[in-house]
């Protein structure tokens, strides 16, 4: 998660909590649903509200401070998943309502209340995919040492690319994601590290970074790449990259 913009809200807007909510929600899905235990943010030191939300109201630590970039470092580890979820998570607030937590019932017929309790059309749905997705496995390695068989998972979305690198027959987890993104001020890809992944297996950023330059560098797309390969794969991290884009070709085929 990225907060380097600083609070430009106008003077006559009062702050509605909507990032408290929104981060809360998010760290909820990652604790209960990918069993992420560290969260890490880089904030502009300039944007003092974003940091005084994660430090005070999200429980968040500073760990370090980018000099370059000016960006404080903060972290947030958990020893167990949530008991309960957020406060906020627990009923459904439409617009429109009187201001009172309204509870919504599932859909009935393709259709839902609305905040007066009138029934609202669900959605039409765009005719066609809007997403392409593949799989991949690959041996790696030189022949000499151990050797390491990747799975990847490809997500193709329009202007984007997302990659999921494990060990063949591991469970898929979040592992280090990096994204890259072409910049017209450098001639390889930016790129940052998101979040760090579990601590149970040691890993390194190496992969996930060599694999999201290459493909927005070839692809001409914003690239996320997630891996939770083990640390020694970084040394063929050129090769896992290259089995990558073989894939996400294959994957834009029609």
């Amino acid at each position: 998660m990225l907060f380097d913009k600083p609070n430009t809200r106008p003077p006559f807007s009062a702050p509605l909590g909507l990032a408290h909510e929104a981060v809360e929600h998010i760290m909820w899905f990652g604790r209960m649903k990918r069993k992420i235990r560290r969260f890490f943010v880089k904030i502009g030191e300039a944007n003092l509200a974003s940091i005084q939300l994660f430090e005070t109201k999200l429980g968040f630590k500073r760990c370090g401070y980018s000099a370059a970039f000016k960006e404080v470092e903060l972290e947030v580890i958990f020893e167990s998943a949530p008991a309960e979820r957020p406060a906020s998570l627990v009923n459904v607030r439409p617009f429109g309502g009187e201001g009172e937590p309204v509870a919504v019932p599932p859909a009935n017929d393709g259709a839902r209340p609305d905040g007066a309790g009138n029934p609202v059309p669900a959605l039409a749905r765009s005719p066609g995919p809007r997403v392409k997705c593949g799989a991949f496995g690959a041996v790696v390695g030189d022949g000499i040492g151990d050797d390491f068989e990747v799975s990847g998972q490809v997500t193709l979305l329009n202007g984007c690319c997302l990659v999921n690198l494990t060990s063949s027959g591991a469970a898929p987890v979040m592992g280090i994601l990096t994204v890259a993104m072409n910049s017209r001020f450098e001639s390889m890809p930016l790129t940052s590290t998101l979040l760090r992944g579990t601590n149970e297996v040691p890993q390194s950023d190496e992969v996930s970074k060599v694999v999201s330059r290459h493909l927005t560098k070839k692809l001409r797309l914003q690239c996320f790449v997630s891996s939770s390969l083990p640390e020694a794969a970084a040394a063929f991290a050129v090769e896992i990259a290259s089995h990558c884009y073989t894939a996400v070709v294959q994957t834009q085929a029609p």
